[in-house]
C-alpha cells in the first residue's frame, strides 16, 4: 500500500472512531482532505527529488511544460509548505468538530491558529489541546507557517547554487525568517512533520 492511500485509511478509521462518541462530528471530510493534502506534501517531494538530476529536471520540464529550474523549484517548496499546513489546519478543524456549534463565527472553516488561541484550545477535548499545544510551540511549525506565507506572497529570498560538468544539481537556499535553508530540506521536513502531526492526531481517539 504506497502512503497516499495510507493517509486515506487511517483518516476513515479516525472518522469511526470520532463518529462512535460524538455522532454529530464533521470530522470525517476534514481528514479525508488533510489526507489528500498529504498526498500533496509527498508530491512535492517527489518533485524535489527529480530537481536533483539533470535527467529528472528534464522529465519535470517535458511533463510540466515549464522551463524554469528555480520556478519549479520554487513551486515545490510551495507546494509542500501549503499542503503540510493544509493538512495541519485540517485536523485543528477536525478537534475542533467534536464540540457543539463548531463553526467559527464568520461561518468559515476553524484552522490551526484560530485554534491553537488559548480561549479556544481550553475548549477542546485534551488529549486534542495536548496536541495543538505541542505542535504551536515547536519551530517546526513555526518555519513551516512562516514558509507557507512567504511562498503564497512571493517574498522568498534565494541564493542560487551553480554546478559545472555534473549530472547533480544543488538545491538552491530559501531565506526563512533570518535563517538560510536548502530547498530540499524544506521540503522533506515540511512533508514529513505534517505525516507525524497527522498520525499523532489519528491515534488519539482510541485513548479518549
Amino acid at each position: 500500500m504506497d502512503k497516499a492511500q495510507e493517509f486515506l485509511n487511517l483518516a476513515a478509521e479516525t472518522e469511526g472512531k470520532i463518529k462512535a462518541v460524538w455522532p454529530k462530528s464533521e470530522a470525517g471530510p476534514r481528514l479525508f482532505w488533510a489526507a489528500v493534502n498529504l498526498g500533496g506534501a509527498l508530491a512535492a517531494v517527489g518533485m524535489i527529488d527529480k530537481l536533483a538530476t539533470l535527467d529528472g529536471l528534464a522529465e519535470l520540464q517535458r511533463v510540466l511544460q515549464v522551463e524554469a529550474y528555480d520556478g519549479l523549484e520554487a513551486a515545490a517548496v510551495g507546494l509542500a509548505s501549503r499542503s503540510a499546513v493544509s493538512a495541519t489546519d485540517l485536523c485543528a478543524a477536525a478537534a475542533w468538530s467534536t464540540r457543539p456549534n463548531s463553526k467559527r463565527q464568520n461561518g468559515q472553516e476553524a484552522d490551526f491558529e484560530w485554534v491553537a488561541v488559548p480561549k479556544r484550545r481550553s475548549q477542546l477535548l485534551p488529549d486534542h489541546a495536548q496536541w495543538v499545544d505541542a505542535i504551536v510551540k515547536s519551530d517546526e511549525w513555526r518555519l513551516m507557517s512562516d514558509c507557507r506565507d512567504q511562498a503564497t506572497h512571493r517574498t522568498f529570498r534565494r541564493e542560487i547554487k551553480l554546478t559545472v560538468g555534473s549530472s547533480r544539481i544543488p538545491h538552491d537556499e530559501f531565506e526563512v525568517g533570518a535563517s538560510m535553508y536548502p530547498a530540499d530540506d524544506l521540503v522533506r521536513q515540511f512533508a514529513r512533520d505534517a505525516e507525524s502531526w497527522f498520525r499523532q492526531f489519528c491515534a488519539i481517539p482510541s485513548e479518549l
